[in-house]
């Protein structure tokens, strides 16, 4: 299977392991939503400055906080990320840091409908 191929959000996995709790769904999906840009906009500092010890901290912990919600590409994309700058692979973490902004906008979008929808 694809990454394309993945959903972008599993919301069926979050719901399930917070046994249906919309409640508890919604305060953990607004934490993300209040967390997230300051991440991101970490990462991509590190990763202009090449700080590759810094890039695989950040990339690991946006892998387990997507993972933990069920946002399954962008947990692939930093984890992509992770592996490539413990390679030290320069050019690709900046390649990838476009693609993990891709992924993120996709997957706040499909969080703040979900938001509405309640």
């Amino acid at each position: 299977m694809t990454l394309e191929q993945h959903p972008i959000w599993d919301q069926a996995a979050l719901l399930g392991r917070l046994r249906g709790k919309t409640d508890r769904v919604a305060k953990l999906i607004n934490l993300y939503l209040v967390d997230m840009p300051e991440r991101m906009n970490t990462l991509s500092e590190q990763v202009q400055a090449s700080d590759l010890v810094e890039v695989i901290a950040s990339a690991h912990t946006i892998k387990g906080v997507s993972a933990n919600l069920g946002i399954v590409r962008l947990q692939h994309k930093a984890e992509e990320l992770e592996i490539a700058a413990k390679a030290s692979q320069t050019e690709k973490t900046a390649r990838l840091l476009e693609e993990i902004a891709l992924e993120y906008s996709k997957s706040e979008s499909e969080l703040r409908a979900y938001l509405e929808s309640l």
